[in-house]
């Protein structure tokens, strides 16, 4: 049986992916990073944010494994 981190790897050929590319992909119903940021920051969306660098500008990224894990959350949520 392949996991949900696997497909995620298997995908994107990467360990993390930029917040806008999460975005859309897997919460196109979100509008806006900012919105989601939001949604991250107050709790009601359980995923761990980075940042590459110390840059405050730098883009926000998420671990395939984070992301991995909260797809698997919100799936067993679902069941």
């Amino acid at each position: 049986m392949t996991t949900t981190l696997a497909l995620l790897q298997h995908r994107h050929k990467a360990n993390s992916l930029p917040l806008d590319q999460v975005r859309a992909e897997y919460f196109s119903h979100i509008k806006t990073e900012k919105r989601l940021r939001h949604l991250i920051r107050t709790g009601e969306v359980q995923l761990a944010t980075f940042r590459i660098s110390d840059s405050r500008l730098a883009p926000l990224h998420v671990r395939l494994a984070d992301l991995a894990a909260y797809l698997d959350a919100r799936a067993e949520q679902a069941a």
